[in-house]
C-alpha cells in the first residue's frame, strides 16, 4: 500500500515538473517569435529607407540629365 502511495506521489511530481517545463518552453518560444517579428519589422524599415534613398538619387540624376 505504501509503495502505491509513493509511486502515485512520484508520478504526480514528475507530471507537475513536465507541465512546468512545457509552460516555460512555450513562453520562451512565444517571446522568440515576437522578437523575430520585431527584428523583421526593423529590417523592412531599413530596406524601405534604402529604396527611398535610391529613388531620390535616381530622380536627382534624371533632373541633372534633363537640365543638360
Amino acid at each position: 500500500m505504501t509503495r502505491i502511495i509513493i509511486a502515485t506521489l512520484v508520478l504526480m511530481l514528475v507530471g507537475y515538473l513536465l507541465y512546468g517545463v512545457q509552460r516555460v518552453w512555450r513562453r520562451s518560444r512565444k517571446k522568440d517569435e515576437l522578437e523575430a517579428v520585431e527584428t523583421e519589422g526593423e529590417v523592412l524599415k531599413f530596406d524601405e529607407q534604402i529604396v527611398r534613398e535610391q529613388r531620390a538619387q535616381r530622380l536627382r540624376r534624371e533632373d541633372l540629365k534633363s537640365q543638360d
